[in-house]
């Protein structure tokens, strides 16, 4: 059994594997990582397997090898990569075509229900409707009225919620199973 490495061998043995990937590979890609799932990152490395390589690590580590590697080899590009990385995101190097590896890693996209705490990736619509709210609960949507939603009162509920709901400029949140705008 192999001993077990400390953390300083640890980020040496990433480091060699990034300048490695560096050297061996012509094209690098960003990918962001957020709501990716271990098993759905794993499918991907499948995929991808035998023509591009999946690297993942943490940002300040990934910057620092990649500026001293940019030092060493005195190409200022690799500088402008290490300032992209920025979130939640991983580097996939490939030889190939960018468009292909895009669309390789496309066909394992999937929709993940709301959870808590999340931003919505994509707008969304709340279809008109009955609340089930009385109208001195409907300080929510009255707060957002001006952002382009609006309420019609019905006598004792808010009947309907109109279709004006498409947030494209603020994020929404779900809260313990409320939307809420931020």
């Amino acid at each position: 059994m192999a001993p077990k490495l400390t953390k300083a061998e640890k980020k040496v043995a990433y480091d060699s594997k990034l300048c490695q990937l560096l050297d061996e590979y012509s094209q690098i890609l960003i990918a962001s990582a957020d709501n990716v799932g271990s098993n759905q990152l794993q499918s991907i490395r499948k995929g991808l397997r035998g023509h591009s390589v999946v690297l993942m690590g943490k940002n300040t580590m990934m910057k620092r090898s990649i500026r001293l590697y940019a030092d060493r080899t005195g190409n200022d590009n690799f500088r402008k990569l290490a300032d992209q990385l920025v979130g939640n995101v991983g580097l996939i190097f490939t030889k190939g075509d960018l468009k292909e590896v895009s669309e390789e890693i496309a066909k394992y996209k999937v929709g993940a229900p709301a959870r808590v705490g999340l931003v919505a990736p994509i707008d969304v619509v709340v279809p008109p409707g009955n609340t089930g709210l009385d109208p001195s609960q409907t300080s929510f949507f009255q707060n957002v009225l001006a952002i382009a939603v609006a309420t019609d009162y019905d006598f004792p509920q808010a009947e309907k919620v109109k279709e004006y709901l498409k947030v494209c400029v603020i994020a929404v949140r779900l809260y313990r199973g409320l939307l809420a705008i931020s």
